[in-house]
């Protein structure tokens, strides 16, 4: 994994996140809500690739952790700013 193809799909993966928002705002009673239920099971889908890791042998419980936390780190950093965007009446 290089570190230019983590940032292409990091930044590529939030303008998806930026756009789901805007739909999101535009057809829900309770944009913010939604958003937040839909971020979460992106969250949760995105890490099943990292969890299906263990039986390969070279596969290390630290190194799967280390590719699961940086999916967290970016979910926050995208999901906290745009749920502060607007607010619910």
């Amino acid at each position: 994994m290089q570190a230019d193809g983590i940032a292409m799909m990091t930044a590529l993966f939030t303008l998806a996140a930026v756009g789901v928002f805007a739909a999101i705002v535009r057809l829900s009673i309770q944009p913010i809500r939604t958003f937040q239920i839909v971020a979460v099971v992106a969250l949760v889908l995105s890490w099943f690739p990292d969890l299906m890791l263990p039986p390969d042998p070279t596969a290390t419980v630290e190194g799967v952790v280390a590719l699961i936390v940086p999916h967290a780190v970016a979910a926050v950093a995208v999901v906290w700013p745009l749920s502060m965007l607007t607010v619910e009446a």
